[in-house]
């Protein structure tokens, strides 16, 4: 067995702890393997399901075009996740793209030759159950925790910067005030006076966290 076979099946059997050597083997035989570069496109939304997605190395980027043509940001994954699994078990198209956001090896897996095997329901289903719930289970707890949060507009604003600031400089403005519970306008005020009291700052158009601890301070104390 080549190298990357080898790779990618131990790749299969970190996802799927019940998948056996031989098991693992017979699935190798029908996955492709795509390498990405940093922005390539992996899969538009709409694509058929045809492939279950395994993203093995690099980190890639769920996102969705909105009636603007602006780029709403998702989720970011990395390895060693499933993506688009939900697509795959309901056959319908993707609900959204993918792309790599850094080098990326994904093992692409014929999931129609996949749900024919006699290990599927004990070794792999359950796997993929376990990836949509905590997907779900992710974007309910993102949204109530700070939708129906008891902090101020400047305390959620400071935690959400705090916990996700990656996440909030890949989203636009609104994207990010929708997920907070707050008008775009009370975001964008609160920027302007936590980036006056030098707690964050603007760099090449990103926000950057210039004083961690007064930002913690806030979310304590406000």
């Amino acid at each position: 067995m080549h190298t990357r076979e080898k790779r990618l099946k131990r790749c299969l059997q970190s996802i799927f702890p019940l998948l056996d050597a031989q098991a693992a083997e017979k699935i190798v035989a029908y996955t492709h393997y795509g390498v990405y570069e940093i922005g390539e496109i992996i899969v538009y939304e709409e694509d058929a399901p045809t492939y279950l997605h395994l993203i093995c190395e690099g980190i890639i980027r769920i996102f969705k075009i909105g009636a603007k043509n602006e780029e709403i940001v998702m989720r970011d994954i990395d390895a060693v996740h499933l993506v688009g699994e939900m697509a795959n078990i309901k056959q319908i198209g993707f609900p959204a793209s993918i792309r790599a956001l850094q080098p990326a090896k994904l093992a692409k897996i014929e999931f129609a030759r996949l749900k024919q095997e006699p290990f599927f329901a004990e070794a792999i289903l359950p796997v993929l159950l376990d990836s949509i719930s905590d997907k779900l289970n992710h974007h309910v707890s993102i949204n109530i925790q700070y939708t129906f949060s008891r902090l101020s507009v400047k305390a959620k604003i400071a935690r959400y910067l705090l916990e996700n600031i990656d996440q909030f400089n890949s989203s636009k403005r609104y994207q990010a005030a929708k997920t907070l519970g707050i008008a775009a306008e009370s975001l964008s005020r609160t920027l302007k006076e936590l980036e006056s009291q030098g707690c964050i700052a603007l760099c090449d158009k990103e926000i950057v966290i210039a004083d961690r601890l007064r930002l913690e301070q806030i979310v304590v104390s406000d």
